[in-house]
């Protein structure tokens, strides 16, 4: 089978080496590709924020069939924000199956209408959007989030010397000066960090922090679990069905508000043992359910 995958990375990256080079959860998905037995071939296509390269992969890719050099079965397009993609059609691509991947909804959801509309397979991770497309008849997946377990994953050999960490960015209310007072040194944050060095900080931690910001699943949330911490997130609404993936204190940890956030992140550093347990079926979860090759599986 072969695979067109469209994601935004940068042009010169794609005309000098025809993938991205650095980690991005799209790199994650091309690699898993190429190294699957299902993908016989896997061509990376960059869709670059520049007003005049409008449809850009689009176009390539059907330069690449009119010249007869890669005819993909799947177009795997991971969407990005706000393009002029309305190539991404039956109108232009009559044979292959069209998959569109809309990680970063529900807030991306208004960029994302025609996309779905236009695809033979929507996968969404906010179930909302899920309901909505489903109302319309499209042929819509719930997947949740994924993890990159060839990133994000346990080391043995790095110790843990940190009590919370976070690399959540953008305004999450007050809860995080909150806690950075009351735990002081055992609280650390990092943003706009490199996705290595963000694998690195959830390794160095006991516990991984997070909070939404439009009560989205984060894919923090399965980014911790996988190098084998325990993840404590704030309680979604029920209708974003966040218990379809991980059991309340079996799996993840639950908070509501500031102060119970803070009692369980003190609860859980005082006892080891039920942390771990918790953190080892949550990691259990992801490395059966929610990994880059359990997606690329379900999907070819």
């Amino acid at each position: 089978m072969k695979v067109a995958l469209v994601s935004d990375y940068p042009l010169d990256e794609y005309l000098s080496y025809g993938f991205q080079q650095n980690w991005s959860t799209p790199r994650g998905i091309y690699d898993s590709l190429i190294n699957s037995s299902r993908a016989s071939e896997v061509k990376f296509y960059p869709f670059p924020f520049i007003n005049d390269l409008d449809n850009y992969p689009f176009r390539e890719i059907l330069k690449d069939i009119d010249n007869k050099i890669f005819k993909p079965d799947i177009i795997f397009y991971m969407a990005c924000g706000p393009r002029n993609d309305s190539m991404f059609s039956k109108n232009f691509f009559q044979e292959p199956k069209l998959v569109v991947d809309l990680g970063d909804e529900p807030q991306t959801k208004g960029f994302n209408l025609q996309r779905a509309m236009n695809a033979d397979v929507v996968l969404t991770p906010d179930r909302e959007c899920y309901n909505f497309y489903r109302s319309l008849g499209y042929n819509t997946i719930h997947t949740g989030q994924w993890a990159d377990t060839n990133l994000y994953k346990p080391d043995e050999n790095i110790k843990t010397i940190h009590g919370v960490v976070s690399s959540m960015k953008g305004d999450r209310g007050n809860i995080i000066p909150y806690l950075q007072k009351k735990l002081g040194n055992n609280f650390l944050i990092e943003t706009d960090i490199e996705p290595e060095k963000n694998a690195l900080l959830y390794q160095l931690g006991k516990i991984v922090f997070q909070k939404s910001r439009f009560n989205e699943v984060t894919r923090r949330i399965f980014e911790g679990m996988a190098t084998k911490k325990l993840v404590i997130t704030d309680k979604l609404p029920p209708h974003k069905r966040l218990d379809l993936f991980f059991k309340e204190d079996e799996e993840i940890v639950l908070y509501e508000t500031k102060k119970e956030a803070l009692q369980k992140i003190k609860y859980y550093l005082r006892n080891e043992q039920e942390r771990e347990e918790i953190a080892e079926n949550g990691y259990k979860k992801v490395i059966r359910h929610y990994s880059n090759e359990n997606i690329i599986n379900y999907l070819l």
